[in-house]
């Protein structure tokens, strides 16, 4: 994202900076932030769902096998299944790294500015 303030910096040039400002209300960042690391990130990285996310793709792998040798075999789990589920697992992890890496910046970022602030006094 990008924040409208001008940055001059040793060049003289205008440029635009990016920061981790965000169109967002600040209050419901913070709330995001903490809803997503304390329930979605500890869920997520359970080593429960990987298993549960190992054991369904190997179902849906194993019942797809049967229904290509059993030609009566039936099933009503197919690969589609096992890979939403791995699908939506990832998701749940990725969003939750994504999350506490933006946090991660967002305090280089706090650091840098008091930096700044306190080198310009």
């Amino acid at each position: 994202m990008v924040d409208h303030a001008v940055d001059t910096g040793s060049t003289g040039h205008r440029s635009a900076r990016a920061t981790s400002a965000s169109y967002l209300p600040l209050r419901f960042r913070l709330w995001l932030h903490l809803f997503v690391l304390r329930y979605v990130a500890p869920i997520a990285r359970h080593p429960a769902m990987t298993l549960v996310t190992g054991v369904g793709l190997l179902l849906s792998g194993m019942l797809e096998a049967f229904e290509q040798i059993f030609t009566d075999f039936e099933s009503l789990v197919g690969p589609r299944e096992g890979v939403i589920l791995l699908g939506i697992v990832t998701f749940f992890k990725g969003i939750a790294d994504m999350v506490e890496a933006s946090e991660w910046l967002s305090r280089g970022v706090e650091e840098e500015r008091d930096a700044q602030q306190t080198a310009q006094r």
